[in-house]
């Protein structure tokens, strides 16, 4: 689960990367709303919560995909924005 509270949200990879990836972020109508690149011995990503515009996401479900440079899936996955005050 993300929260403002943090501020951030640290997406984990299953193995740390061999390669260099990509991640993004797609909320649930499957626009992208944040893309990083992941360089060769990182297992995790930290998002602060912002689209590409800097505006801070809605809360409510997000999906995240980790893709190796050769297009190769390596992790999938989704989590919670909830909003401030919300445990």
């Amino acid at each position: 689960m993300a929260s403002w509270a943090t501020g951030r949200w640290t997406i984990p990879a299953p193995d740390v990367l061999e390669r260099p990836g990509t991640l993004y972020v797609f909320d649930v109508g499957g626009r992208l709303v944040h893309r990083a690149e992941v360089p060769a011995g990182v297992s995790t990503h930290s998002w602060p919560l912002v689209n590409a515009s800097g505006r801070p996401v809605a809360p409510g479900l997000y999906l995240y995909r980790v893709v190796l440079e050769d297009g190769i899936t390596l992790s999938l996955g989704r989590m919670v924005v909830v909003p401030p005050g919300e445990p």
